[in-house]
């Protein structure tokens, strides 16, 4: 028999064998002790032996190798190279347990819901790992249940009372009998490694929980009517459980029967949020433990008080991890009652995971700025889940240029127009918004909404209302984040030379090729000069041999028909030839100067149908601007109407319409549009009004 190591070694204590002087051989199927005429004496396989270790000796020299057994058998032997028998059976044991496919169960276990999606265990049973697992899996931290065989049965297991077998072969029957009384504890998830110190600073919610807690309940509640809750043995409902509640935690809730049910089905979501409970490998939406509580503060209190129990004396460290992931979403979006509040902020302070210090901060910054109206959104999930609690989005500019901005959970439109604004050193950001792009259209963040809650909204809205064609009952909703001008108030050029570049000039650009301006032939030189050398620079030849393709690059369409090519581009040509010292920059601004005269300058427009004023064109082009409501002939570019803001009495919109009313109820006339921009209107004229009011406010 070949051995790939030996080492000599002398029986001090344990099971005798025949002889005290051995020799411990090791291979790849087991260790076995040798005696000198080559005798083996005892043959043990790597599923036999539970543990081996060292302990160093001071009287002799020469360590302690300790090996125990499923037999209860504990041999210590002397031996020189104990350190390298531990690191070299150690070293096979791991190996051949990560690529073991059984297990023996070393605990009862049955679960709650007595389903057949679980495997009903008794300690000594055997499991066969399902196909694609191995001990590798089932050791991991990260897993908490899997799935296997065990008297012929097919479900999944907690993976902390089992013991993963070093034999990559079926166990003999008499091993696995061994362990129906076998001393093997349950496997710990690399519990936290806190001392006793630490965790008696710890606060937790025991004394709060003997104030405010329900009674224990005997027996699980089968049907919707509420069992009596009375005191048995005690149950330490301020801990941590891997099982289902089978009544809310709060007293104050026990004779809600809608919140009783939230409740027990929030908690239970937590569990396998947390891997405490199976999952059956689905995505958990965190919404379901959120948005019931946001909407009631009883039931805010039970979610906060859930997690808290959950984090106390909790031994399972993936588990734990995951219960501060929803701490951290939980302090970023709600706050519970405030006698409860004192116990949270007690709780955070106590702790020292890095996701409790950033969890404090959350709760202060959401104490300052409020609650949310919305769980958290999938990009703060899927954040914290990678402990990037910092997160950065894209937003972009007209002029083509993005930056990268943080988001917050606290923060609002408005904080994050003031940091855009100040990054970009603009003079002032007055006017300026966010816009929410998703699909064909642009929505505006009201800046007293967090810009979360708003995505949020869009999203939900976007599931509602577009038909989900593929059967996937998620639709994933890609949106872009803007920021431009939307009220042009305080707009003049030359004043703010990068809002000049930056934004204006590339949202008044597409406005006036367009040709929503009433634009002459004798402007439409000087803006087809300027334009011409803003996008050609020096180069004069494109619009020499090119006219015809590069006219509608520099003119609006009705502009262009006012002249044959040729005499555009000898007129154009002649005062962009006179202009040489001018450079693109100041091309702009002149531009911008140029288009500030007309009395439309920074609308925003609307082609829409009406029907409804015979005295109208049937297709009219509405301009919304700082002047209020007006109604332009889209032919001829003439303003036919003007109502100022006083004069607006009432609106509406919906997906395809727009309809508003004119002058007082008694001579109101009355407009009514076809359009799929009625939502927008509708948003520019609240906005318009509601800055000329706050404007009136601050002058009076």
């Amino acid at each position: 028999m070949m051995f790939s190591r030996f080492f000599e070694s002398v029986q001090s204590s344990g099971p005798q064998l025949s002889t005290k002087n051995v020799i411990i051989g090791i291979n790849w199927t087991g260790m076995f002790f040798i005696s000198e005429q080559e005798e083996i004496l005892l043959e043990l396989t790597f599923a036999e032996i539970l543990s081996i270790s060292r302990e160093e000796n001071d009287d002799t020299n020469i360590d302690d190798l300790l090996i125990n057994t499923v037999q209860k058998e504990d041999f210590v032997f002397k031996c020189y190279e104990a350190v390298e028998v531990v690191e070299l059976t150690t070293l096979i044991l791991e190996t051949i347990k990560k690529n073991s496919m059984y297990a023996i169960v070393v605990q009862d276990y049955t679960h709650p819901e007595n389903s057949d999606t679980y495997l009903k265990l008794t300690k000594g049973d055997l499991i066969t790992f399902e196909s694609g697992i191995n001990g590798e899996i089932v050791m991991s931290p990260q897993s908490t249940w899997c799935r296997g065989e065990c008297n012929g049965k097919i479900g999944e297991f907690p993976t902390d009372i089992v013991y993963v077998l070093p034999t990559l072969s079926p166990p003999r029957k008499k091993i696995v009998r061994l362990f129906k009384d076998g001393a093997v504890q349950p496997r710990k998830h690399a519990a936290p490694n806190y001392n006793t110190l630490q965790r008696l600073k710890m606060h937790n919610l025991r004394k709060y929980a003997n104030e405010n807690f329900r009674a224990h309940i005997e027996a699980p509640r089968r049907s919707s009517t509420m069992m009596p809750a009375r005191r048995t043995t005690q149950e330490e409902l301020w801990r941590h459980t891997r099982d289902p509640i089978k009544a809310p935690l709060l007293q104050k809730l026990q004779k809600q029967k809608e919140l009783f049910e939230q409740a027990v089905a929030i908690f239970t979501m937590i569990l396998k949020y947390m891997g405490d409970l199976s999952s059956a490998k689905s995505k958990i939406n965190t919404d379901l433990i959120f948005e019931p509580a946001q909407k009631n503060e009883m039931l805010r209190d039970e979610v906060y008080c859930q997690i808290m129990k959950q984090l106390t004396d909790n031994r399972i460290q993936f588990s734990e991890e995951r219960g501060w992931e929803l701490m951290w979403l939980a302090t970023g979006v709600m706050l519970p009652s405030p006698p409860l509040l004192k116990e949270l902020l007690e709780f955070l302070k106590t702790r020292n995971n890095d996701l409790a210090v950033e969890s404090l901060n959350r709760l202060q910054k959401t104490m300052r700025c409020g609650e949310r109206m919305h769980p958290p959104y999938i990009i703060e999930v899927e954040a914290v889940k990678c402990r990037t609690m910092q997160i950065y989005h894209k937003i972009y500019f007209p002029d083509d240029t993005d930056e990268a901005f943080e988001i917050e959970s606290s923060t609002k439109a408005k904080h994050l127009i003031q940091a855009i604004a100040k990054r970009l050193q603009l003079k002032s950001s007055d006017g300026f918004s966010l816009f929410v792009k998703i699909l064909d259209k642009a929505f505006s963040v009201p800046e007293e909404q967090f810009i979360f809650d708003f995505i949020h909204e869009l999203v939900d809205w976007m599931k509602e209302t577009i038909p989900n064609r593929t059967g996937d009952q998620e639709i994933h909703c890609n949106y872009q984040l803007f920021f431009m001008k939307k009220l042009w108030i305080n707009t003049v050029p030359g004043k703010d030379l990068i809002a000049d570049l930056m934004f204006y000039f590339p949202q008044e650009l597409p406005k006036f090729i367009n040709g929503y301006y009433k634009v002459s032939k004798a402007d439409g030189v000087k803006f087809g000069a300027l334009l011409y050398r803003i996008q050609y620079g020096k180069n004069s030849l494109p619009l020499q041999q090119q006219v015809n393709t590069v006219l509608p690059q520099i003119l609006p369409e009705d502009v262009i028909y006012m002249a044959k090519p040729d005499e555009w581009k000898k007129l154009i040509l002649s005062v962009y030839n006179s202009q040489v010292e001018m450079d693109e920059e100041q091309s702009k601004l002149e531009f911008l100067k140029m288009i500030s005269t007309y009395p439309t300058f920074g609308s925003t427009f609307f082609v829409v149908k009406q029907g409804t004023d015979k005295n109208l064109p049937e297709t009219i082009l509405i301009a919304i601007n700082r002047n209020g409501f007006n109604i332009i002939d889209p032919d001829k570019r003439v303003t036919l109407e003007t109502y100022e803001y006083s004069k607006l009495n009432f609106w509406s919109s919906g997906n395809t319409y727009f309809h508003i009313r004119f002058g007082n109820m008694m001579g109101a006339s009355k407009l009514l549009c076809e359009t799929t921009q009625g939502y927008k209107m509708d948003d520019l004229l609240s906005s318009y009004i509601r800055y000329m009011r706050s404007q009136n406010e601050i002058s009076g």
